[in-house]
C-alpha cells in the first residue's frame, strides 16, 4: 500500500550518503467524539471523501510509513506538513506516539492545517491552543529549527501561513554563515514556470510562494537569500500542493514536493556526495 518514489539529489560538500523517508500532507482525520458537530460533519466528509484512500486510515498510515523507513534503512524520516488535518486529540496523541516511539530519527515541519480547524482557520485563538501542542516536536521552536551533522544541515521554515517572517530570513542567515551544505524543508513550494500552471489547474489559483504566486510578509527577502550567489541551499524539500512534482525555484535551486500520503505516495531520497 505504500508507493515510493526513489530520488537521488546530488550534493557538493557532504561525504557519506544520507537516506530520508519524506511524506507529507497525510491529512490524518480521527476525531475524538466531542467536538462540535459541525467538526465531526466536516471531519467525517474529509475522511471518507479524501483521506480514507483504500480502506486505510490516515493515522494507521503514519505507522506504516514509520516502519517502512526503518525498513528501507533510512537515516531520518522527514515530515512536511499537514499530517493532521486538525488538531484533534486522537491526532495529536497518534501522532506524538508514533514519531516519539523510537523506532527512527524525525524531522517534522508544520503545514498550514496541523494546529488549526477549518471552521476558525488559523486564528489567533487555534494559534495560542493548538501550536504548543505541536513545538516539542519542532526542537522547542515551530517557526524554524535545524539538525546538524558533521557536513550537513537540514533546517525546517515553517511557511504554513503563505509566508516568511524577518525572524526566518536572520534565521536563514546565520544557518548559511555556518558554511555546510542546507537542505530546506517546508510546506508550501515555491513558484516555478514549470509548477505555476499545474498548481493552477488543481487549485484554481496559484497556492506556491514567489513571484507568480503569493507575496506576502518576507517572502521574496528569503528567496533572495535562499538562491542568491554563493548560496550554501542545495535543495528544497516540500509538499502542500498534492501531487509529485521536481524544478528549479529561480533556475538555482531544485525542488521535490511529494505526493498525497493517504493515497500511500512517499519518497525515498538519497542525498550523495558529489
Amino acid at each position: 500500500m505504500i508507493e515510493p518514489r526513489y530520488t537521488v539529489i546530488p550534493v557538493a560538500g557532504i561525504t557519506r550518503r544520507y537516506r530520508l523517508l519524506h511524506i507529507t500532507d497525510l491529512h490524518m482525520t480521527d476525531l475524538a467524539g466531542d467536538e462540535t458537530p459541525e467538526r465531526v460533519a466536516v471531519g467525517t466528509e474529509r475522511h471518507e471523501k479524501m483521506f480514507d484512500w483504500q480502506g486505510i486510515r490516515a493515522s494507521q498510515r503514519l505507522y506504516d510509513y514509520i516502519d517502512w523507513a526503518v525498513k528501507e534503512k533510512a537515516d531520518m524520516i522527514v515530515l512536511t506538513g499537514d499530517i493532521l488535518d486538525f488538531p484533534s486529540e486522537p491526532n495529536l496523541y497518534k501522532l506524538h506516539d508514533a514519531l516519539q516511539a523510537g523506532k527512527i530519527p524525525y524531522f517534522y515541519v508544520l503545514g498550514n492545517h496541523d494546529w488549526t480547524y477549518l471552521d476558525h482557520w488559523q486564528s489567533p485563538d487555534q494559534r495560542a491552543l493548538y501550536r504548543p501542542r505541536l513545538v516539542d516536536l519542532c526542537d522547542g521552536n515551530a517557526d524554524f529549527h535545524y539538525t546538524e551533522f558533521p557536513d550537513l544541515i537540514l533546517a525546517g521554515f515553517d511557511n504554513g501561513e503563505e509566508c516568511f517572517s524577518e525572524e526566518q530570513c536572520r534565521a536563514l542567515d546565520m544557518l548559511q554563515k555556518k558554511g555546510k551544505p542546507i537542505i530546506l524543508l517546508c510546506h508550501v513550494p515555491f513558484t516555478s514556470p514549470t509548477l505555476d500552471e499545474t498548481v493552477t489547474n488543481v487549485w484554481h489559483r496559484n497556492i506556491s510562494l514567489g513571484e507568480t504566486g503569493i507575496v506576502k510578509g518576507e517572502t521574496l527577502a528569503f528567496l533572495d537569500k535562499m538562491t542568491g550567489k554563493g548560496t550554501n541551499v542545495r535543495a528544497v524539500i516540500c509538499g502542500h500542493v498534492h501531487f509529485f512534482h521536481e524544478d528549479q525555484i529561480r533556475e538555482t535551486i531544485p525542488q521535490y514536493i511529494s505526493g498525497v500520503a493517504s493515497e500511500g505516495n512517499c519518497r525515498i531520497i538519497d542525498l550523495l556526495p558529489v
